[in-house]
């Protein structure tokens, strides 16, 4: 694991952070962050109803185990994803301004990616120039774009993130309007003095009128593969997959966008049987343990990508935090694994997971 370096922790890393429940380091972090940044990193849009719910929704299915099976008890975690190899399907999904929670920003953030073999996914809005975080040793990365109505400035944005050696663009589809339903930056956020986007310029808001003719122009000139971020409808994942993109990515903009927005756990259902494996899948938005990346594995998604618990690790304590934050999902995914008689990230079965029947609380039940 990647030490934490001067300047990089607010904290230290909790020394039970290996046995804290989720919720409580979330607790953690926000006293870690001052306002508005923990407005920002830790709440939704309007009264967060979508976040929560994104969450929530992969409690949706109970884990049905397989024995006797014979397999070791490490599960084979690594993969291939749109061609870049990694050591497991946790993907730090792309979120802005890392430097809010700390100094080194993404850098932090990369490390901490580097350190388990993983991949990340650098935003628009990062405050670390992507040719830096290129730098970090054993990264590899992806570009999220947020294309600019200029188009001569988001081909230079495009140009810029594959020079400096990203693997792949992940276009952003579902940011169609200015961001004022909840806490975006648009809504009230002020970034601090000394925080910047080298890609991507705060004062540059306006977006082009995005469509298919629109992105598959970008796909045929990027050089590189082109996914879709922000799908949550079979007939949108079926297009993407006729018009040749490398992958969608089931996403709800974690809660940040539409109010009442389907979860992503829910579409994810409805998605990969419609598409039959045309098209690669991956999943975000309320991934917050191992059993959840287990179940968006389990209902086709070929990754799972985790946001929000990183950056509570970031602000607890830099690059050492995110690490352990990465470390631990990676974990928890590898022991549900083995724990349910699966060998490999391959070789999850069609039947892994039961739809929940709501039970009545225990103190209802009549005694037989």
């Amino acid at each position: 694991m990647a030490g934490a370096r001067p300047g990089d922790a607010r904290r230290t890393l909790p020394a039970d952070l290996e046995r804290l429940p989720w919720p409580e380091i979330a607790r953690r972090a926000a006293e870690a962050l001052p306002e508005p940044t923990r407005r920002y990193w830790l709440t939704g849009a309007r009264d967060g109803r979508a976040m929560e719910e994104s969450a929530a929704a992969w409690g949706a299915w109970w884990i049905r185990p397989r024995r006797l099976g014979g397999e070791e008890d490490t599960p084979i975690l690594a993969t291939h994803l749109a061609g870049t190899p990694v050591a497991h399907p946790v993907v730090v999904g792309p979120s802005a301004a890392h430097r809010l929670g700390t100094p080194r920003g993404e850098l932090a953030t990369a490390e901490a990616v580097a350190a388990h073999g993983g991949l990340i996914v650098v935003s628009t809005s990062a405050t670390v120039p992507i040719e830096e975080i290129a730098r970090v040793p054993g990264i590899r990365f992806w570009f999220q774009l947020y294309p600019l109505a200029d188009a001569t400035g988001t081909e230079a944005m495009v140009r810029r993130a594959v020079d400096a050696g990203a693997e792949a663009i992940v276009l952003t589809v579902d940011m169609t309007a200015d961001g004022r339903s909840g806490d975006l930056p648009a809504s009230g956020f002020v970034t601090p003095a000394g925080i910047g986007y080298p890609m991507h310029p705060a004062e540059v808001a306006r977006l082009p009128r995005l469509d298919w003719g629109w992105a598959t122009a970008l796909a045929g000139r990027a050089g590189v593969p082109v996914l879709l971020k922000g799908i949550l409808h079979p007939a949108d994942a079926l297009r993407a997959a006729e018009l040749g993109f490398a992958g969608v990515v089931v996403s709800t903009h974690g809660g940040r966008t539409l109010d009442s927005v389907l979860p992503s756990a829910l579409a994810l259902r409805e998605i990969a049987p419609a598409v039959g494996g045309r098209i690669p899948l991956h999943a975000d938005s309320g991934i917050r343990r191992g059993s959840d990346i287990l179940k968006a594995l389990a209902l086709g998604a070929q990754a799972a990508w985790v946001v929000r618990p990183v950056l509570w690790g970031l602000a607890l304590a830099g690059a050492e935090g995110a690490a352990a934050v990465i470390g631990r999902l990676v974990r928890e995914l590898a022991e549900e694994m083995a724990f349910a008689g699966i060998a490999g990230v391959d070789a999850i079965p069609d039947d892994l997971l039961v739809p929940r029947i709501p039970l009545p609380p225990p103190w209802q039940q009549e005694m037989a």
